[in-house]
């Protein structure tokens, strides 16, 4: 566009014909250079993509969360996860360094080129326990490539699960806490804490949201995988949609009772976190 507007103000009453049509011909080479510009389709579905750990591939999220997001937002719901083995966000970042193809970072490449996202969700990972250097290179990774999520979407989240009493299993390279005979060095309850005060200062730093599941699912935790994926489920829908359940949800599977508990608790950590960021 400028090496046409450059030839047009050289134009006068007297130039050549030839070069009206120089001019011509660079506004048309520009307008056509402009249609090659890509563009990421936008779909009719509502589509969410969960990048990081595996934990969060639940398949009792869906039928959950798409009765909700059909009832409440009018339309079908799209899920895809870019969550392929461990240490996704590390091996996302640093996909120059790792010899052969790097499987997840292909993978969220095409996705991000392939629609136009409502929400992407990141998976935080449980190795990140409290004293270890999994943390901060977790953190940095995730901000090597948080810029290429945000071209597609601002609507980026981050979901932490429930901590562990005996975290170690969850750590890379060195134990943060471990079981020294019978005595545990931190509860569950703590490292899910842990793992809330460390998204709230990601987000933050980034611009984005937290999803609390984990500090939900401590002060009511379902016994069955049904009510952990309906949680789940609920949680993901205030964070997002800052709104009640819509009525008329498919709770099979869950008891009254554990609903009604369900709802509380996801409505501490999500709903009321949702509403006060807004």
């Amino acid at each position: 566009l400028q090496d046409a507007i450059s030839a047009s103000q050289g134009l006068t009453s007297e130039s050549a014909q030839a070069d009206v049509d120089v001019a011509v011909q660079n506004i048309k080479n520009a307008l056509d250079a402009l249609k090659l510009i890509p563009t990421i389709p936008e779909y009719d579905t509502y589509d969410i993509l969960f990048v990081g750990s595996d934990l969060i591939n639940d398949e009792y999220i869906f039928p959950y969360l798409s009765s909700m997001i059909e009832l409440g937002q009018g339309k079908e719901l799209h899920l895809q996860y870019i969550n392929d083995g461990i240490g996704v966000i590390n091996r996302l970042a640093n996909h120059d360094e790792i010899s052969g193809d790097n499987d997840v970072y292909v993978q969220l490449r095409e996705a991000l080129q392939e629609r136009k996202w409502d929400a992407i969700i990141i998976q935080f990972s449980r190795r990140c326990t409290p004293g270890s250097s999994v943390v901060e290179s977790e953190f940095e990774a995730l901000k090597s490539i948080y810029p290429m999520l945000t071209e597609n979407t601002d609507n980026i989240y981050i979901f932490t699960l429930n901590g562990s009493a005996n975290p170690d299993v969850f750590t890379t390279g060195e134990v943060a806490y471990s079981k020294t005979g019978e005595t545990y060095t931190a509860t569950a309850a703590e490292i899910s804490e842990f793992f809330r005060t460390t998204i709230e200062s990601w987000s933050k730093e980034l611009g984005c949201k937290g999803i609390y599941y984990g500090s939900a699912y401590v002060d009511f935790a379902p016994s069955t995988s049904k009510p952990k994926g309906f949680m789940r489920a609920l949680c993901i829908y205030y964070a997002i949609f800052g709104e009640e359940m819509p009525d008329g949800t498919d709770v099979q599977g869950t008891s009254s009772s554990g609903v009604k508990k369900i709802k509380a608790a996801a409505a501490k950590y999500c709903l009321q976190a949702t509403a006060i960021d807004n």
